[in-house]
């Protein structure tokens, strides 16, 4: 007797429960983060869950590379958060993590996870050359100034920051950057892996130029379109 109820339990078992939900999926939290900062600035991570905002709790976990320090803080039941890791010249990182509870569309709970980069600022770059819009022989004349710069520069970048008017086409604006490229590269012999525009829109056009150790360039091109000017022709299809 004994024998047939347990085989019946084990028959039973191996079939789902009609109405059961088996297998529950579960959308994936997604923070939305910086993938770097100084350290001093405002960072703000967000929590999603199909592009819409989603509450849960947070940890926060800061360490400073310089002094060894780490610094643990939790937040509670909020879609985001804002932080400053300190006040300081140093590197570092912040990780945070969320974990978001049962809901009635997923019953089992969810983590997700984001570090930012925190880098030394290592100063405020010399600026070459500035200007808006100014006629092409003058344009030239600055563009050699900054070329004879850069040959004494060996071990410099040069970017270029450069502000187009929102009403500008893309066709005008790649024929702008090439000639740029053609006068410092073809005509000044300038290598193009130490050129790197870097692209925004603002009410007026106007450019920047400004050399940076190699090392150092990528903490100041994070926030903008960036161009090598090596890759010009693969990006010349993008603003056909």
């Amino acid at each position: 007797m004994h024998l047939r109820i347990l085989t019946s339990f084990l028959v039973l078992a191996t079939f789902p429960v009609f109405g059961q939900n088996v297998e529950e999926k579960c959308d994936e939290i997604e923070l939305i983060a910086p993938e770097r900062s100084f350290p001093w600035n405002q960072v703000s991570i967000k929590a999603v869950v199909s592009k819409a905002p989603v509450k849960g709790d947070w940890l926060i976990v800061k360490e400073n590379f310089q002094t060894k320090a780490t610094k643990i803080e939790k937040i509670r039941n909020t879609e985001s958060v804002d932080l400053i890791a300190w006040q300081s010249n140093d590197s570092g990182s912040i990780t945070a993590i969320i974990t978001v509870p049962p809901t009635k569309q997923c019953r089992a709970e969810r983590y997700a996870t984001a570090t930012v980069v925190l880098t030394e600022n290592p100063g405020t770059p010399l600026i070459l050359d500035e200007f808006g819009i100014i006629n092409e022989r003058d344009q030239k004349a600055r563009l050699d100034l900054v070329a004879d710069f850069m040959e004494k520069s060996p071990k410099d970048e040069l970017l270029i920051f450069m502000s187009f008017r929102r009403s500008d086409v893309s066709a005008k604006r790649m024929r702008t950057i090439r000639s740029f490229v053609e006068h410092l590269s073809e005509l000044r012999k300038l290598p193009k892996d130490r050129i790197t525009f870097l692209i925004e829109e603002a009410e007026t056009f106007s450019v920047r130029f400004q050399p940076f150790p190699q090392n150092l360039a990528s903490v100041y091109t994070s926030t903008h379109l960036e161009i090598k000017a090596e890759r010009l022709d693969e990006y010349e299809r993008l603003f056909k």
